[in-house]
């Protein structure tokens, strides 16, 4: 999906050279729609602002998970005659119990449990509700791994169909269907349906969270895409911050999965104003919606556009011109996969894939390192906040593919070594995963 982006600027982009006397040129003419409408006027501010909040959501949705299924203590039920007149601590003490036990002695037999009693310590999680404990402990992974699945195909899928729809449109549709299902999670008591639906939610979220960035950044000039790219991610260490407030005064699952889906619901209402990418209308000859686009985006950034607007977009020269459908419009997956391209493609699909599954990994999990969960993630995401901060700067003075080679490499050696950590010394495996998941984030 990145590289397709990418194909789509350079078609747009006006061959020029990189001598000093040609810079003012390049300033002008990189971009035809940049050059009447303005690099990144208050328009651009404003929308890149307001999609930006969606990243909050994809986060949301996916490392909720563990705060929805944290560890809590517990034992084999007591039979309902009982409740009220033998406490907890006698019970397992008369059954020879212990914390997380499976079975118990009752009435002179060793008897496996079915039913199970949980603590209060924390409100009613995922595991309680569905007795994931036992033999049923593997089906936590099996959801966990629902979600995963739904957000690895998400970029193929999500991104085929938005060369061919619009940014706009697929990423709504995703936004509803985040938002519909995140809702549904709520309510449901069937485990296959929470499978399901997981794997619904880990699609539609990590569909918003590439459309929304591709939109922020195509509505943005080329000269400044790379930096309005790396400010949008910022937005997702802030929502993690913002889930730790959630999930320290919300305990019960289903209410934190209510908090964290019911109020996007408000950008969903911005739906008819919330702009096409004007870059996306000019590949698809879409000129009479590509226009009257550029007069909002010149109104509000005080810009003057030509009379003879239309036919200088018309004659905005597109390479690859060879690599069209039926209907003479650009395909680009025919020019990603390109003689031309297609190494490039290939490599940027894994170093995509591999980077977001480190991360949703590692990240899924900061949770577990002991002490208080909420304050975990709010510390993990304050110091993500920084980082990307830092990538930002760095951004601006090193080569990008040096920083990628040198972050991912320095993850899986930090993932690999976790390996070589003896058993009983997860101090050790705490340092390198938190290590390893920095560089993934500056990645």
């Amino acid at each position: 999906m990145v590289l397709r982006v990418g194909e789509y600027q350079q078609l747009q982009s006006v061959t020029i050279t990189n001598t000093k006397s040609d810079e003012k040129v390049q300033d002008e003419g990189h971009d035809v729609i940049s050059r009447y409408t303005g690099h990144f006027g208050w328009w651009n501010f404003i929308w890149a602002f307001i999609l930006s909040m969606y990243q909050m959501s994809v986060g949301f949705q996916i490392f909720a998970f563990s705060f929805q299924t944290q560890k809590k203590d517990f034992w084999c039920a007591r039979p309902d005659d009982l409740k009220d007149t033998i406490n907890v601590t006698t019970w397992k003490l008369m059954t020879n119990q212990s914390d997380y036990s499976c079975s118990m002695f009752y009435e002179g037999n060793h008897v496996k449990c079915d039913t199970f009693e949980f603590s209060d310590e924390i409100g009613h999680t995922i595991v309680q509700d569905f007795n994931l404990v036992c033999d049923r402990k593997n089906f936590l992974a099996t959801i966990e791994t629902c979600i995963l699945v739904g957000s690895s195909i998400a970029p193929l899928f999500s991104g085929w169909l938005s060369d061919k729809f619009g940014r706009k449109l697929i990423l709504m549709l995703s936004a509803t269907i985040q938002l519909i299902v995140g809702t549904a999670i709520a309510f449901t008591t069937s485990l296959p349906l929470l499978m399901v639906l997981r794997f619904i939610i880990g699609y539609a979220s990590l569909s918003v969270g590439i459309l929304n960035a591709i939109l922020v950044m195509e509505l943005s000039s080329p000269k400044y895409r790379t930096i309005v790219g790396l400010i949008n991610m910022m937005v997702a260490p802030v929502g993690n911050i913002v889930l730790a407030l959630i999930t320290y005064f919300l305990t019960d699952w289903r209410y934190i999965q209510l908090a964290i889906s019911v109020p996007f619901v408000l950008i969903l209402l911005l739906w008819y104003w919330i702009p096409q990418s004007p870059r996306w209308l000019l590949v698809m000859n879409k000129y009479d919606e590509l226009i009257i686009l550029m007069e909002r985006m010149a109104k509000m950034n005080k810009k003057t556009l030509p009379n003879d607007l239309r036919m200088i977009l018309e004659q905005t020269p597109k390479e690859s011109e060879g690599e069209t459908d039926s209907n003479n419009k650009i395909n680009p997956v025919k020019i990603a996969f390109s003689k031309k391209y297609y190494i490039t493609t290939i490599s940027l699909i894994i170093l995509f894939w591999t980077n977001v599954g480190m991360y949703l990994a590692l990240s899924s999990h900061i949770v577990e390192l002991g002490g208080n969960g909420s304050f975990n993630m709010g510390i993990a995401g304050a110091i993500e906040l920084v980082i990307t901060a830092l990538a930002v700067i760095i951004a601006l003075k090193l080569n990008l593919k040096l920083i990628l080679l040198t972050a991912m490499i320095s993850s899986a050696i930090c993932c690999l070594l976790i390996m070589a950590v003896p058993q009983g010394h997860p101090f050790g495996v705490r340092v390198l995963g938190i290590t390893g998941w920095y560089f993934v984030v500056f990645g």
